[in-house]
C-alpha cells in the first residue's frame, strides 16, 4: 500500500473564485435582510386616513327633479335620512342622482356609482347637511344600454369622518338615447 499521496494544490485562480463566490453570497444575505427590514416596517406603519373633499359642485337646498327619476327618501337604519334618484341615466358623461342630505340631518355624506364587480364609475365629493349634488361625472365611459349598478352612500361624523353608516342600493344606469330634430 502506498501511503505517500499527493496532496492537491488548489490554484490561486481557484481561491480567488471562492472568495468572490463567498463575497456574492454575502451580499445577497445582506440585500435579503434589508429587504425583510424595509417590508416589515411598512407592515407594521398604519395608514394615513386622507379625508375625502367637499363636493365643489353641491348646492343649498333640495333639488326638484323630474316625476320619473324616482325622486326618494330612504331612512337609514343608524338615524339619518338620504334623498336620491333610483332611476339614473347617462346625460353627457355624468349621471343626475340628485343625493341630497336634509337639512334635519347630522352627518356629512358622499356617494360612489359601482358596477358589479365594485368598480367605481363615478362618486361626489362630501356634501354637508342642507345641500345637494345634482349630477356626478362618470370616471369611465359606460357604452352598454343597461348596467346594473349599486348606489353607495357613505354617511360621516362632522369633523370626524367617523363613519356613520353605508348604504347599498342596486338600480339601473340607463344609456339616454341622443334624438336629433330634423328641420
Amino acid at each position: 500500500m502506498n501511503t505517500n499521496r499527493e496532496i492537491p494544490q488548489h490554484s490561486k485562480a481557484s481561491r480567488k473564485t471562492v472568495v468572490l463566490y463567498l463575497a456574492l453570497i454575502g451580499v445577497i444575505l445582506i440585500a435579503l435582510i434589508l429587504t425583510g427590514i424595509i417590508l416589515f416596517q411598512r407592515l407594521n406603519t398604519p395608514l394615513q386616513f386622507v379625508p375625502p373633499g367637499f363636493d365643489p359642485s353641491a348646492q343649498v337646498g333640495e333639488p326638484t327633479p323630474d316625476i320619473d327619476l324616482g325622486y326618494t327618501t330612504v331612512n337609514v337604519e343608524q338615524g339619518f335620512e338620504i334623498k336620491l334618484c333610483g332611476r339614473l341615466f347617462v346625460k353627457n358623461n355624468s349621471v343626475d342622482i340628485n343625493l341630497t342630505n336634509p337639512a334635519s340631518n347630522d352627518v356629512w355624506m358622499k356617494t360612489e356609482l359601482q358596477d358589479k364587480n365594485g368598480k367605481v364609475l363615478a362618486k361626489s365629493g362630501i356634501i354637508k347637511p342642507g345641500e345637494y349634488v345634482q349630477s356626478i361625472a362618470l370616471l369611465k365611459n359606460v357604452t352598454a344600454e343597461e348596467t346594473n349598478v349599486k348606489i353607495v352612500v357613505i354617511g360621516y361624523a362632522p369633523d370626524t369622518y367617523a363613519s356613520r353608516g353605508t348604504v347599498d342600493m342596486n338600480t339601473v344606469l340607463l344609456k339616454q338615447k341622443e334624438f336629433s330634430i330634423d328641420p
